[in-house]
């Protein structure tokens, strides 16, 4: 890879001249700069090092924000290695701030698109630096325009990806921090820095997509069972399909393009889960002004669909065990299904292999035990004891779908995509 960033974290002393020059350079008007300087130990604790880390887009190689964008929104300069985004483009569904581990793509609520580094394009095209490196004071972020390796590029990522990321960092000559007498430190204190976790996704920001999801699964229950439903019923079933689908658009910062979603089937899983649910509304209209739709091809292209929703979540589930969630919308659709068609003995394994799901997520990774999940978790077993009991159909299934949503919920809380402020990885300090 030709062009890449250096920085040496030795000589960093985090004035943010490089945050000041990115901004002047590229006339940013919103507040948001697209180079942000990450401090680590900033409670200046004994025995860690006091660093400074500056960071923006890295363009990498195997980009994940290009990559995921639903709306082909970037592209790659082929004389300066850029990934360059294409703000006519973009819907503003913020998922490639998701897919960023460096935390590059920032969303500009006032344009309702996402900003990002240009690299400086057309400074690199005539053999300059980017000004955020031109005009550093002290050295510490650089620029070369010689060739960097993938495995140079993994070994000095500042975050443990592999993507290929056009930076190579210089690393620190001491991992300890100054001698101190420690005996006026609580031995609790020491060298545990008290930082609280960075959380980009928020169940409360995305409740459309919590609801977007859970009025999906809730269609593909009922049309997937083995419920006759009268001809009106299925209108209706429709008219709970276009809700859905407005329901998706708006988290969008442009929903008058929301119809560019669909153009990256190829490498994007939100193109694809907008495919197929267009799949699965098609079929519902064919059903209702053409000819019956086999049940087969419907349980096929709804399960489908669901599998889709939670290969969305991926790239918050970097770091999880398994990539499987007892809340995730593949299950709670089964349970649902298994529910509506009184498989009594089925839903209670479809149960039993969500409570696993759960017990192990807990015991690997306890920072994501939440009380939604735990409410949800409680409230699919009452309705489990419940069916086996008898108890009334009606008073089951408002159980069940009360839990289902305190789990969904519990869901995006529990998710984490990686970022450079819980996930910075230094040589000689993080194992």
């Amino acid at each position: 890879m030709q062009n890449y960033f250096v920085f040496d974290l030795n000589k960093c002393v985090g004035c943010e001249a490089c945050v000041v020059a990115c901004t002047l350079e590229n006339g940013l008007q919103d507040p948001t700069p697209w180079r942000n300087i990450h401090t680590y130990n900033e409670a200046h604790l004994p025995g860690l090092p006091l660093f400074h880390f500056s960071l923006a887009c890295n363009h990498c190689e195997q980009a994940p924000c290009m990559q995921n964008c639903p709306a082909n929104a970037f592209s790659r300069d082929a004389a300066s290695g850029a990934v360059i985004h294409h703000p006519e483009k973009c819907i503003g569904c913020k998922y490639c701030t998701w897919a960023c581990p460096f935390d590059a793509p920032k969303y500009n609520s006032i344009s309702g698109v996402v900003e990002k580094c240009t690299f400086c394009t057309h400074r690199v095209q005539e053999n300059q630096k980017p000004s955020c490196a031109q005009l550093c004071p002290t050295g510490a972020l650089d620029f070369s325009f010689a060739d960097l390796t993938l495995d140079e590029s993994e070994a000095s990522s500042p975050v443990k990806v592999k993507v290929g990321s056009r930076i190579h960092t210089l690393a620190l000559r001491n991992t300890k921090g100054p001698e101190q007498d420690l005996d006026l430190f609580l031995p609790h204190s020491l060298n545990k820095p008290n930082k609280k976790h960075f959380r980009k996704i928020k169940a409360l920001h995305e409740w459309p997509l919590i609801v977007f999801t859970l009025l999906v699964t809730a269609l593909v229950s009922i049309k997937t069972s083995f419920i006759q439903l009268p001809d009106a019923g299925n209108y209706y079933l429709f008219g709970f399909l276009l809700f859905a689908a407005l329901m998706s658009t708006l988290h969008l910062g442009k929903k008058q393009r929301a119809w560019r979603a669909l153009l990256n089937v190829k490498s994007s899983w939100l193109s694809r889960e907008i495919a197929i649910l267009a799949m699965f509304g098609l079929l519902m209209l064919i059903q209702l002004f053409v000819t019956t739709v086999p049940y087969w091809l419907f349980a096929f292209v709804g399960l489908l669909l669901l599998f889709s929703i939670d290969r969305l979540y991926d790239l918050a589930t970097w770091q999880w065990p398994i990539k499987f969630h007892s809340a995730q919308t593949l299950w709670i659709g089964l349970s649902a299904i298994a529910m509506l068609n009184a498989w009594i003995y089925l839903f209670g394994l479809v149960a039993l292999f969500r409570f696993i799901l759960g017990f192990w997520h807990n015991y690997k990774l306890p920072e994501n035990k939440n009380l939604f999940l735990f409410i949800g978790r409680l409230m699919l077993l009452t309705t489990v004891v419940g069916m086996f009991l008898r108890l009334p159909f009606f008073v089951l299934l408002i159980v069940f779908l009360a839990g289902e949503i305190m789990q969904r919920i519990g869901f995006y809380q529990a998710l984490q995509v990686a970022s450079p402020q819980n996930d910075l990885k230094i040589k000689g300090i993080h194992n």
